[in-house]
């Protein structure tokens, strides 16, 4: 276990996170306004799923005071409430961002920070609100790369647990909280992380939801003075459960902000709305066709190898097996399913995850013909490579493989590309010229005096309730 002494480590993070001293680089505030837009777009999008459905279903139950608008809808409800749905949008189509190591970084922060700020009383200015999701951020990144990865070998999910604390930090300080209540939000947001792993279910994407509304709650009862235990982070009892014993809990501190994980690696963005490890082999596959479109009954057969990523519980052996998904959501994760859906449509589109879609006749055809084996293991993701192999009727043989998909960190989507990204997942709730004043307003979001100017461009003409 670390030396570092009781409640050094929680206590100096939260003067971190509320540290008004701090350098944001242009380039880092650049890339997380991108990671903002990005963020509305994947939120627009799911807020169209059936799980959008449902959560806006629950959070009318709830009632509260309607002091924040629920993206894509003439819904209003509180804070936390609206936290709730916009962190289960965020991650609703597993179209959000990652980075390494492989974890979800801005789902939780920035709909805790939208919800937050739409229910603040208060102007709060665009710049404020980047500064406080890159210290969601980086909060984030810290605790995860301190964890020895004990959480993810034993099933849990970092984003319900990591997510947790990170939205917290972000909201303590667009809050202007102490670091004393800082501390007290931790401790008492560590009592709510937690997370296991529910892929391919409505359930996945509401960790982030819960991460959320917990960073919301646990500022706002920070700031009204409730108290939880000081030092929570380096206790044995406490937060290190989840981190584990090995964790290096001095880096926590001692790389917070040097430099931030946004310049350090920055993130990569997903061009396919599905999990980021599938990727490979859809890549690998469109490499193989190298732009040509086959009818279904010219393939005689599809075999794809790829590596398993290492400390990942959704991505293993049970995640190779080419058989039909049993839901749209379960196609996600299914690495066989995204590697026929690009061989047959030449990319993966949003509305290949439904659940007819799954339940396709060439699709079953498709994945009868399909092969998954692995390469020998690896010990990092980056490592993570596929090789596609694909036999026509004709005797023909097409190879590809890939081991840097585009969008990754150091090879990003251009602006053009996240441009094409969030007019189609804004498409299902805004019509294509509210969702263009929306992402020209977004552009500019460092320089907004308030973005609760923002709340009417939320909110769609043909607005669903």
């Amino acid at each position: 276990m670390s030396s570092i002494k009781s409640q050094s480590v929680t206590r100096a993070l939260a003067e971190l996170t509320v540290d008004r001293a701090h350098t944001f680089p242009t380039e880092v505030l650049a890339l997380a306004r991108d990671c903002l837009i990005d963020g509305f777009g994947n939120m627009l999008a799911g807020s169209a799923q059936p799980v959008g459905a449902q959560v806006r279903e629950f959070a009318r139950a709830c009632g509260g005071v309607p002091e924040s608008p629920v993206l894509g809808s003439s819904l209003r409800t509180s804070g936390p409430i609206a936290a709730f749905c916009h962190g289960t949008f965020h991650r609703a189509l597993d179209f959000d961002n990652c980075w390494l190591p492989l974890d979800h970084p801005v789902a939780a922060s920035h709909a805790a920070l939208l919800s937050l700020a739409m229910a603040s009383g208060r102007a709060v200015p665009g710049r404020e609100l980047l500064e406080a999701l890159v210290v969601g951020m980086e909060t984030q990144a810290r605790l995860r790369i301190a964890s020895d990865l004990a959480t993810h070998k034993a099933g849990a999910k970092g984003r319900g647990i990591f997510g947790t604390l990170a939205a917290t930090a972000a909201c303590c300080r667009l809050l202007g909280l102490s670091a004393q209540q800082t501390e007290m939000a931790f401790g008492i947001s560590a009592g709510r992380a937690g997370g296991v792993d529910n892929s391919g279910t409505m359930s996945n994407p509401a960790d982030s939801g819960l991460a959320a509304r917990n960073g919301i709650e646990s500022a706002m009862l920070a700031r009204a003075g409730f108290t939880a235990r000081a030092g929570i982070i380096e206790a044995a009892s406490g937060f290190l459960q989840y981190l584990g014993d090995d964790a290096d809990l001095e880096s926590i501190v001692a790389r917070f902000a040097r430099p931030w994980r946004l310049a350090e690696l920055g993130v990569a963005f997903k061009k396919y709305p599905c999990q980021y490890p599938t990727h490979w082999g859809v890549d690998a596959v469109l490499a193989a066709l190298g732009g040509r479109v086959l009818p279904p009954d010219e393939i005689e057969s599809l075999e794809l190898a790829i590596t398993v990523t290492p400390g990942h519980s959704s991505f293993n052996e049970r995640s190779l097996d080419a058989v039909q998904p049993n839901s749209g959501l379960a196609g996600k994760f299914n690495v066989a399913y995204t590697a026929v859906v690009a061989l047959l449509h030449g990319t993966v589109r949003i509305e290949d995850f439904s659940d007819e879609a799954v339940r396709s006749a060439d699709i079953a055809s498709a994945l009868g013909k399909t092969r998954i084996s692995l390469l020998p293991a690896i010990t990092r993701f980056e490592d993570m490579r596929a090789q596609a192999r694909i036999t026509l009727r004709n005797g023909v043989i097409l190879s590809g493989s890939m081991s840097r998909p585009h969008g990754i960190w150091g090879d990003p989507l251009t602006a053009d590309e996240l441009a094409a990204k969030f007019r189609d997942c804004a498409s299902p709730a805004l019509a294509p010229d509210e969702a263009e004043a929306l992402r020209a307003r977004l552009l500019t979001i460092g320089q907004d005096a308030d973005v609760r100017s923002l709340a009417p461009l939320l909110v769609p003409q043909r607005s669903s309730a």
